[in-house]
């Protein structure tokens, strides 16, 4: 089993139980679990992924580089209307 951030965890839990699709994403991604998180949540193909100052910017980049049509960048006052 490849280690991976909890986020992939919860994203993955949620679709095994029926809550899909996976729309939102926010969490942490840690340095060495990066590249199997980014693979991880490609698989899933969340609709839309918003990760935040606790990510990290290298994860971040990571994220809007495989998932750029998922991928928002928030800051104070983003909106969302699902």
């Amino acid at each position: 089993m490849t280690p991976r951030g909890p986020p992939v965890y919860i994203a993955s839990y949620s679709t095994g139980v029926g809550i899909s699709p996976m729309i939102t994403f926010i969490g942490p991604a840690f340095e060495p679990l990066i590249p199997p998180t980014v693979q991880a949540l490609t698989d899933v193909a969340p609709q839309i992924i918003v990760p935040t100052h606790c990510t990290g910017f290298r994860a971040i980049q990571q994220l809007a580089l495989h998932l750029p049509a998922a991928f928002i960048q928030s800051s104070v006052g983003t909106r969302f209307e699902l």
